[in-house]
C-alpha cells in the first residue's frame, strides 16, 4: 500500500470517529475544534422532541459522578398524556426508557419505569389514600451512575413537561423519577414503602435552616445545624435533585435534606441506604412546597 493510500484512509477514518471528551481534560489535552458533532441519540424518532439540559441541570444530576461529557446535555423524549394515564419513552447517551403512569380501577396509581438498555422493569403500585406504594422489580436490579443520570435527567424534563397538570399520574411519574434518580448505587431493596402515621413528614417549605442528622458506616449519628431551601448548597432538604421551587411537584422535608447531607458528606451514596429509605415515603407523598406559597 502506498503512502499516500495510507495516509488517505487514516485521514478518512479520523473524520469518522464522533469524539467524546471527558469534562476532566484540560483544554490542551481536548481536540479544539471536532470536525462534527454526532448525536448519541440515534435519529429523532416520531414525536420525539430533543431538549439539552442547562449547566446548573447538569450540574444537579451528578455528572461529575460519572465522569461527565459534554454532550450528555442532550435527551430526548415522547410523551403522551391520555386519560387517567401518561406514558413516553425517555433518551439520554445512556439508552432509552420507557416510562407511564395510570391510574387503576381500584384508584390506586400504578408508575413503571423500564431500566436502559433493557435491563427490566421498576414498578411502583402507589395508594394515595393510604400513602403506601409497593415496588416489585427484577432479581437482581441495581442501580448504575448512568440509571441516577438518567432518572434524575428524566424528573427534571418532566417538571418542564408536566408541571401544572395536577393529575394523579403525571404528579407520580414526577415523584417516583425523582425517588429512583437518588436510589443508592447498588441493588434496589425497596419493596414497600410507607408514611409512618406517628410521624409522616416534616415539610421545610420557606424555612432556610433545620437541625439535620445521618450516620454512616464510619461514624455514629452526627447532628448539624444546616442552611435548607433552594439557597442552600446544593439546594439541600428538596426531595431529588435540581432547585426550582416553583415548578411542578416540588417537596422539601427534613427526612430529605438529612439525605442530602449524608450523600453530600460521603460521596455519592456509599453509606446512606438509612437516610434514603427514610426519605421514600417524603418522595412519593410530601405536600407540594410550592401549593403552600415557597
Amino acid at each position: 500500500m502506498s503512502n499516500r493510500i495510507r495516509t488517505t484512509l487514516v485521514m478518512a477514518l479520523a473524520m469518522a470517529l464522533v469524539i467524546v471528551v471527558p469534562s476532566g481534560l484540560t483544554a490542551q489535552e481536548a481536540p479544539a475544534k471536532p470536525s462534527r458533532i454526532v448525536s448519541l441519540l440515534g435519529d429523532r424518532e416520531p414525536g420525539e422532541v430533543r431538549l439539552r439540559l442547562t449547566p446548573e441541570e447538569i450540574e444537579s444530576v451528578g455528572l461529575s459522578e460519572i465522569g461527565g461529557f459534554a454532550d450528555l446535555a442532550e435527551v430526548g423524549l415522547r410523551v403522551l398524556e391520555l386519560d387517567s394515564r401518561v406514558e413516553g419513552d425517555f433518551k439520554s447517551a445512556f439508552g432509552r426508557m420507557a416510562f407511564r403512569g395510570a391510574v387503576q380501577p381500584d384508584g390506586r396509581v400504578l408508575v413503571e419505569n423500564e431500566l436502559p438498555e433493557g435491563r427490566g422493569t421498576l414498578s411502583l403500585m402507589v395508594d394515595l389514600a393510604s400513602q403506601t406504594a409497593d415496588a416489585s422489580y427484577p432479581e437482581g436490579a441495581s442501580f448504575t451512575p448512568g440509571d441516577r443520570f438518567a432518572f434524575r435527567a428524566l424528573a427534571l424534563i418532566l417538571e418542564r413537561e408536566l408541571s401544572g397538570s395536577g393529575s394523579p399520574e403525571s404528579d407520580l411519574l414526577l415523584r417516583v423519577a425523582r425517588l429512583w434518580g437518588d436510589h443508592p448505587l447498588q441493588p434496589v431493596r425497596l419493596r414497600r414503602i410507607a408514611a409512618p402515621r406517628e410521624k409522616s413528614w416534616t415539610n421545610l417549605c420557606g424555612i432556610t435552616s433545620r437541625g439535620l442528622s445521618h450516620d454512616a458506616t464510619n461514624h455514629g449519628l452526627i447532628t448539624e445545624t444546616l442552611a435548607t431551601g433552594p439557597r442552600a448548597d446544593n439546594c439541600r432538604s428538596r426531595c431529588g435533585a435540581g432547585c426550582n421551587a416553583i415548578l411542578g411537584t416540588s417537596a422539601w422535608t427534613v427526612d430529605c435534606g438529612e439525605h442530602d447531607r449524608c450523600e453530600q458528606t460521603h460521596s455519592c451514596c456509599v453509606s446512606c441506604q438509612d437516610e434514603f429509605n427514610s426519605a421514600s415515603d417524603d418522595y412519593l407523598f410530601a405536600s407540594n412546597c410550592h401549593l403552600s406559597g415557597w
